[in-house]
């Protein structure tokens, strides 16, 4: 992607780290930084800043790999309201809620100013509409083998659900990552790949919030 600004041209591209995707805004070379040391210091300072200042955040990620915990623990740390998608698609008997209701259901929770909404519906779902609105993205990019051992001991699952995740790397994923790249194009994202990925991310939400406080004083 490529914006104009004061003149000058910007380029933003996709950059991949060892467990999370971030999209990171670089300046051309016209007269900006150009020693590597300080691109690397205006990268930290733009990521904490980022951290900071989260508040709408969306969760994706495949079945079992512990979205609804993420949220919950994030919610701990920052004070944000959890949203648990599940509960308020599914209807009784796992009745799914129809697409034009659920768009008008995730607009108004969307417009709200603070939260984390958790939940992956796979081809249910209308997830734009909450990319749209997200300040922040977090995609727990689990193994298959990962996740299926994890549900295998959480509860019984239906087939739809073991086929949703038998393909989600081929199908799933693709979609996702242009449905993010598409509609949350100033979003802040994170990948995270591992359960190790998972608590380095909430170390350091941990750590920027109590340097905000700090600041604050």
């Amino acid at each position: 992607m490529q914006e104009c600004f004061g003149g000058e041209r910007r380029f933003a591209s996709w950059t991949r780290f060892p467990d999370k995707l971030v999209l990171v805004r670089t300046w051309t070379v016209t007269r900006q930084i150009g020693h590597y040391f300080q691109a690397a210091q205006l990268f930290t300072l733009m990521l904490q800043t980022k951290l900071i200042g989260m508040k709408r955040v969306v969760i994706v990620g495949p079945g079992a790999s512990g979205k609804s915990t993420l949220a919950r623990q994030l919610s701990d740390i920052t004070g944000l309201r959890v949203v648990e998608l599940d509960k308020i698609f599914w209807q009784p008997g796992l009745v799914e809620t129809p697409r034009d209701q659920w768009v008008e259901l995730q607009q108004k929770l969307g417009g709200e100013s603070d939260w984390i909404m958790d939940g992956d519906l796979g081809p249910y779902d209308a997830i734009e509409v909450r990319l749209r609105a997200a300040d922040t993205i977090i995609f727990l990019d689990f193994s298959l083998f990962r996740c299926a051992w994890r549900a295998l001991w959480r509860s019984r699952e239906r087939v739809d659900f073991w086929l949703w995740l038998l393909r989600y790397r081929f199908q799933s994923r693709p979609f996702l990552m242009s449905a993010i790249s598409d509609y949350a194009p100033t979003a802040t994202i994170h990948l995270l790949c591992n359960p190790e990925a998972v608590k380095r991310f909430l170390a350091n939400v941990v750590h920027n919030c109590r340097t905000k406080t700090e600041y604050s004083r």
